[in-house]
């Protein structure tokens, strides 16, 4: 995850301070929320973002596309 150079030095400080600190990951909106409430974005591409939502790594992804393909193939050669 990359996130700016003054929350990168926050979250290192906090961290060194009490290593139990706790922050919220939020994939969904792309969003890092501080303990101090917060709230910072951070980029990821669609692919990547795409794949941790559903729990998929990029052979899964393909091979599900490729089950995808092969089924609308079969489809197409009963109709």
């Amino acid at each position: 995850m990359i996130v700016d150079e003054e929350t990168h030095r926050q979250l290192i400080s906090l961290s060194e301070e009490d290593p139990s600190v706790e922050v919220t990951v939020d994939l969904e909106t792309q969003t890092l929320t501080l303990p101090d409430g917060r709230q910072v974005t951070f980029p990821v591409d669609n692919f990547s973002r795409y794949c941790l939502l559903n729990g998929v790594d990029q052979l899964g992804f393909c091979s599900a596309l490729m089950n995808t393909s092969s089924n609308m193939k079969d489809h197409i050669r009963r109709v």
